[in-house]
């Protein structure tokens, strides 16, 4: 499949994540791709945060009026790369537990063969860093 007219994006779901989330965008603008954020109306202050990105040509804030939840929030962002002729999005979530490694692995997976979708898994022997809630780590 040739996919260099293909144009990929990258997602970020965010929800109360102010102690990480201009960690997680500084990286990865790193790929010169078009980042999404959706702030699923923190209470925390992640707002104020992504105010400063909203000048970047490419960075789209969305901004949830009230917390909707991770499902719906990424439904948001499909749907926005979707409508502006994005063909894959690459979702992070803003807290920081995704390595910019391995957003490169999926950039290169997705470019060097005929996948439409790729799932990743942390649930593996010293895959998660940092602490996971555990509601997150149970569903």
């Amino acid at each position: 499949m040739n996919k260099e007219n293909e144009k990929i994006a990258i997602g970020i779901l965010a929800y109360n994540v102010s102690k990480y989330i201009d960690n997680v965008l500084d990286e990865l603008q790193d790929f010169n791709l078009h980042i999404y954020v959706i702030n699923d109306s923190s209470i925390d202050g992640t707002e104020k945060k992504l105010e400063k990105y909203k000048e970047k040509s490419n960075v789209t804030v969305i901004t949830n009026s009230k917390n909707l939840g991770a499902g719906f929030s990424l439904k948001k962002l499909i749907k926005a790369s979707y409508e502006n002729g994005y063909t894959f999005l690459i979702k992070v979530d803003g807290d920081g537990q995704f390595k910019k490694e391995d957003v490169k692995k999926i950039i290169n997976l997705y470019k060097e063969n005929d996948y439409e979708y790729i799932r990743c898994n942390r649930f593996w022997s010293q895959g998660i860093e940092g602490d996971i809630p555990k509601k997150r780590l149970f569903g």
